[in-house]
């Protein structure tokens, strides 16, 4: 279950990026699982964010 702070958290992104709440989760997951698929890196923070 999703907290009420990831919940309202969420929904700011989502208003920010002109997207639904639904999609800014499926984006999350999707996220954690390439994340959970590509294991360590050697890319910074913000390389990882282009990558």
């Amino acid at each position: 279950m999703i907290e009420s702070s990831d919940k309202t958290e969420r929904a700011v992104r989502a208003k920010s990026r002109d997207m639904s709440e639904s999609s800014v989760g499926i984006e999350e997951n999707s996220m954690k699982i390439i994340e959970s698929e590509i294991g360590t890196h050697g890319y910074s923070e913000l390389q990882w964010n282009i990558v």
